[in-house]
């Protein structure tokens, strides 16, 4: 195994290794090699042959063949150990280094490198500040050292022992010589065979089999297959959480009704009870009427003495006939915790630390620790590096707040009540109990039940604490809408959803940071990468936090969803294929998983998955649903795992009728044993097949719709039965049907919900804009037409108006001027209107999304504004920088460039608008865009004079423009060019002053004399110089003919106007198009036309906008509770009218 260069690889694979854990591990053992190498030519060999067997455990032949030459290459290297130890200090996160430095010592066993390998190995470990506790415990682990026990304790690793052994295991196995050992620190989970006779046991860690030679790491998805024992991460985490205080808790077992709850209060009337010391859990009978079944085996019971029996994860346990999952038992027991409060300074910690008093885990590399201190016998909190916002007794808290008797703490997902007459605390995460549908009703008031599609006829469910509950049915059953009436976005005509008995449509503003919701479409942005999508959600959702903690956060996650590497991955659209369906999935549950809800809904996760992708994201399902929050999903044709890792399954019919609700082996059996044939046997066919324990869940809409056949076995083209029928087959087994599982202790609180500041509605919609731009401006496609297509407009626009009657082209010979003006408005607000228009009805599952996470509209259509203004600026920019040079218009630059962004403004508006109108399509948004932009050419007042338009469009036939034209934008754009073009320029302005004054002067000379030689008749030869001279220098550069007419023209329509009766003098509406000024009445005064003009467009894209957040505000998740309140109080209404009327009678 000795290779002299290291095989060539691809060089990005190069590049990657190159930055890897795995390469830092490498230059690790081969910094101990190098001083190790002297003790003998066998430990050389039993190095290399380690390096050989731990990279051939984790990557292919050609890989491990490439760390080993790379190996021996960095050991005949001389290297500095500090820098190196300043390298890896530098590049790796505690955890990292921690799992780099157990694998040193294991390499140090294992080669025999002796004392100078341990020695070089704790030189490298104080270098990058591992804590001696820490130290001494690594060395024990690898059996490289010994240190007293009380060093060891004081580590932050915790060791779990699995094992046959009874007395010596924390988690106890039937497999003789079983001697497993896990460790884990932070977020760091490891586990290694203790003993070589191990290997005779099938152990397997994501595949890979577990050897005795090194640990193998244990990822937030890993799983572990013991012999025929399964166990997640998630459980290896509830054990050591669990191990790091030995609590002994229980929780009851009693009847309610027809079915049983759980409760952890014991009373007499109990038939079991689930009790866990330390980290063994225990059932026991307590009632000898009951029947308590362990792997088919009866517990004994006797009035003096009840059998106690230690349960594992995969056994089998039925009370009363109900299934209980020991699992979910267990977990939920980890959930609470209870303890004394320390005595000294420090009187609780709380921490993602196991070890810590009260536990909060995350996958966050890093320890955080918050503290309650002890200040003149009060308790103050200090929330150290805790990334999460605290709140005490529903308000947020700051550093140096006070704790007193009877305050409720609530940090990430946990509440901590503090006892200061007992000095003692409990804390226990939140989860909601129970959900519940009664009687849903959908889609009779629009006609849709008559229809079958997306209604819902009548349905009833429950989910329980920790269940994962599928929804299944033919397509256009209702399985979405059911989903979206379950999590309050559509409102039900009749029927409550609710979580722990509060309504969730008239409580959803209450409910809603605890709802995750993940819909069917696509909600990542296609040119922003995996990290900045999770980013700036968690930015949307968490404004008050900071950029440290929003990494914190994402990082989190991406461990929770598997993608670390895809991190910097741009997403690209589905049809690109850069993450596959089911990363992109993913993808889209980690948006939900950064706020931590307590309950999930998810729409068809699987479809159109392959089956590996599937597993994937089934194990992040069944993580979340460990941790005792419910998910409830819709599922397409599930394959048999996906199936069988739900608890339940609601199967919906045609027409929203409920054929079925229950658990998955009974929906299996019910309609496994459906049919005549079955029937008269007496038959009871396999749920599962006894030898690959596999089911089929295609049986179940197979069955639901199988077709008549004719004698001929033709299919007939008619249900053998109606929906209807299995409606009514199955109400009338409803009760056995609903017995599935025991009913969890309701839950009394819920978290607080914060209410954001005017500064983190600021931050939000910072970061809606930063987003929304970002995405934009990746999009090279849509950026190069963006901006391609402004210049390209001005320049053809310049090139064909670029004209003059009399051969030399001049400004102020330009006849077409005053058309390019309007055109220009029409191409700004076509401009405005294209890139607009389609950004809200696109936007739609991302608006629903953010509304669900508390963005206002306002805040919405803010960062949508921010984007679409700052694009519709350089648009215009680039279009005047060609049609002006084209046209020689030298000047007024910032006025022109002012006034057509008012024009983007409202075009912008109005497409926004638009894009906002309910029930609106992609398609019909942009064929509004002619239908927008006609009325603006025609109705603009330069392609036809208004008083040439049809008189029948005036509703006064005295006004000079129609009262619709005021409406228009292009209309007062047009009006205010002009007049500011005509005033503004460097000639007109000028030559209209100088020849003012000149009238003025000659009127003087005329009244006194008419000798030349007088000083008046000086001032006037020098004020027509003047005057020949502007003309000369400035008429052509910067006048225009055509501009200035047309104002002179609408001056004196304005005097006839008056002078006829027709319009008022201070009357600014009803003054002809193009004069300068215009009064205002109620200021008795009058202001320009292009300041007026500028103000009505603002006011106008204004309105526009408080439109579109009305239309915003008829969405679904806005206006659930409102329909919900209005629907209920008609009801009562009417009941009293009909009582009133009884009374009458």
């Amino acid at each position: 195994m000795h290779f002299s260069g290291a095989p060539e690889l691809d060089p990005d694979i190069r590049n990657v290794l190159s930055q890897s854990l795995a390469m830092r591990t490498l230059e690790l053992l081969a910094l101990i090699a190098q001083v190790g190498a002297s003790e003998s030519e066998e430990s050389g060999a039993r190095a290399r042959a380690f390096i050989w067997a731990y990279y051939e455990s984790l990557y292919p032949h050609d890989i491990t063949a490439y760390f080993l030459a790379t190996f021996e290459d960095l050991a005949a290297s001389p290297a500095d150990i500090e820098r190196f130890a300043s390298t890896l200090r530098n590049r790796l996160n505690y955890p990292e280094r921690i799992s780099c430095l157990l694998t040193a010592y294991e390499f140090v066993a294992a080669s025999g490198m002796g004392d100078l390998g341990l020695r070089t190995a704790r030189t490298v470990a104080s270098f990058v500040s591992i804590t001696p506790e820490d130290v001494a415990f690594l060395e024990h682990a690898a059996g490289v050292g010994e240190s007293p026990e009380w060093i060891i304790e004081k580590s932050s690793l915790l060791s779990l022992v699995i094992s046959d052994n009874a007395d010596r295991a924390d988690i106890l196995l039937p497999y003789p010589g079983l001697d497993l050992v896990a460790h884990k620190t932070h977020n760091l989970m490891l586990m290694a065979a203790r003993h070589a006779d191990t290997t005779g046991i099938r152990v397997l860690v994501d595949g890979r089999t577990l050897t005795r030679t090194f640990t193998t790491r244990i990822t937030p998805h890993s799983t572990i297959i013991i012999g025929d024992t399964v166990l997640r991460s998630s459980d290896l985490a509830a054990y050591f959480s669990v191990k790091a205080h030995s609590p002994e808790t229980s929780l009851a077992i009693r009847r309610q009704g027809f079915s049983l709850a759980l409760s952890r209060q014991l009373r007499d009337e109990d038939i079991a009870r689930f009790r866990m010391t330390g980290t063994r859990l225990t059932i026991s009978q307590l009632d000898i009427k009951a029947l308590v079944m362990v792997n088919g085996e009866q517990l004994r019971a006797h009035p003096d003495q009840m059998e106690d029996r230690e349960v594992g994860f995969d056994d089998v346990i039925f009370v009363n006939g109900f299934k209980i999952d020991p699992r979910e038992i267990f977990h939920l027991l980890a959930s609470r915790r209870a303890g004394s409060l320390g005595t000294g300074r420090i009187a609780l910690t709380i921490a993602n630390d196991a070890k810590s008093a009260v536990h909060l885990p995350d996958n966050l590399p890093k320890r955080w620790t918050a503290h309650l201190l002890r200040r003149h016998g009060a308790l103050y909190f200090e929330p150290g590096g805790c990334p999460y916002q605290a709140y005490l007794n529903g308000r947020s808290m700051t550093a140096g707040d006070r704790v007193e008797h009877g305050d409720v703490l609530y940090l990430r997902d946990t509440f901590i009540e503090i006892d200061l007459e007992r000095q003692r605390f409990e804390s226990e995460r939140f989860s909601f109990r129970k959900l519940t549908a009664e009687r849903l009703t959908h889609g009779q008031r629009s006609g849709i039940l008559s229809r079958g599609g997306g209604a819902l006829d009548e349905i009833s469910l429950e989910a329980e604490y920790g269940e994962m509950v599928c929804i299944m049915g033919p397509s256009g059953s209702g399985k979405s809408t059911l989903l979206k009436v379950l999590a309050g976005i559509l409102p039900p005509d009749s029927g409550t959803s609710t979580l722990d008995g509060i309504d969730v449509h008239m409580e959803f503003d209450r409910l809603r940071d605890l709802i995750g919701f993940v819909p069917q479409e696509d909600l990542l942005f296609p040119n922003l990468t995996v990290y900045e999508n999770l980013a700036y959600h968690a930015r949307l959702r968490f404004p008050e936090i900071d950029r440290r903690e929003v990494r914190q956060r994402v990082e989190s996650v991406l461990a929770s969803i598997r993608m670390q590497d895809k991190a910097h991955t741009r997403v690209g659209p589905p049809e690109d294929s850069v993450l596959s369906g089911g990363e992109r999935k993913r993808a889209n549950i980690g948006l939900e998983l950064l706020g931590n809800p307590a309950i999930y809904f998810l729409d068809e996760p699987t479809s159109g998955l392959s089956s590996k992708d599937s597993e994937h994201i089934l194990e992040i399902l069944t993580d979340i649903a460990l941790s005792g929050r419910i998910v409830v999903s819709v599922l397409h044709q599930p394959g048999s795992r996906l199936f069988k890792a739900f608890d339940k399954v609601a199967l919906i019919d045609k027409g929203g009728r409920l054929a079925f609700y229950g658990s998955t082996f009974e929906a299996l059996d019910y309609f496994g044993s459906h049919g005549a044939h079955h029937e008269e046997a007496g038959e009871d066919p396999a749920v599962e097949c006894p030898e690959c324990k596999t089911v089929m869940p295609e049986l179940l809409l197979d069955r639901l719709e199988e077709t008549l056949r004719d004698i001929d076995g033709s299919q007939l083209g008619e249900r053998k039965h109606s929906p209807g029928y299995w409606k009514t087959r199955y109400r009338q087994k409803v009760v056995s049907a609903w017995i599935s599982s025991l009913r969890m202790p309701a839950e009394e609180k819920l978290p607080p919900r914060r209410r954001a500041t005017a500064m983190e509605r600021v931050s939000q919609v910072a970061s809606l804009a930063s987003r929304n731009g970002m995405n934009k401006l990746r999009d090279r496609s849509s950026l190069l037409v963006t901006f391609l297509e402004a210049p390209l407009l001005g320049a053809g626009l310049g090139f064909v108006l670029r004209y003059s009657p009399a051969g030399d082209y001049s400004l102020y010979t330009n006849d077409l001027f005053r058309t390019f003006l309007f055109i220009a408005v029409i191409a700004v607000m076509f401009l405005a209107l294209s890139g607009s228009v389609h950004e809200i009805v696109s936007d739609a599952p991302v608006f629903l999304r953010e509304r669900m996470v508390d963005v206002p509209n306002y805040v919405y259509l803010s960062g949508k504004l921010l984007v679409l203004m700052a694009f519709a600026l350089v648009q215009n920019a680039l279009f005047m920088l060609p049609a002006f040079l084209l046209l020689e218009l030298r000047e007024l630059y910032l006025q022109h460039f002012l006034y057509l962004g008012l024009v983007s403004f409202a075009g912008v508006s109005l497409g926004l608008a638009i894009s906002s109108l309910p029930g609106l399509s992609l398609r019909a948004a942009l064929n509004a865009v002619p239908l927008l932009l006609i009325p603006q050419i025609v109705l603009g007042g330069a392609l036809i004079e208004y008083e040439e338009m049809n008189k029948q469009l005036r509703l006064f036939s005295q006004n000079p423009i129609p009262e619709i034209c005021q409406f228009m934008p292009s209309r007062w754009a047009f009006e205010g060019l002009i007049v500011m073009q005509e005033a503004g320029n460097s000639y007109d302005g000028a030559h209209a002053a100088l020849l003012q004054e000149l009238r003025q002067r000659k009127i003087l000379r005329s009244e006194e004399s008419a000798d030349s030689s007088t000083p008046l008749s000086f001032e006037i030869a020098k004020l027509e110089g003047d005057l020949e001279r502007l003309r000369q220098e400035r008429k052509h550069a910067y006048g225009n003919k055509n501009v200035h007419d047309a104002v002179i023209l609408a001056e004196r329509r304005r005097e006839q106007l008056i002078a006829e009766g027709r319009i008022k003098a201070d009357d600014s509406l009803d003054m002809p198009l193009f004069v300068r000024e215009k009064p205002l009445p109620l200021l008795e005064s009058s202001v320009s036309t292009p300041m007026l003009n500028g103000v009505v467009l603002a006011l106008m894209g204004f309105g526009l906008n408080i439109f579109t957040l009305g239309a915003l505000r008829s969405k679904p998740t806005t206006s659930g509770g409102r329909i919900m309140a209005r629907r209920r109080l008609k009801r009562a209404a009417r009941q009293v009218l009909h009582l009133d009327s009884r009374e009458l009678e």
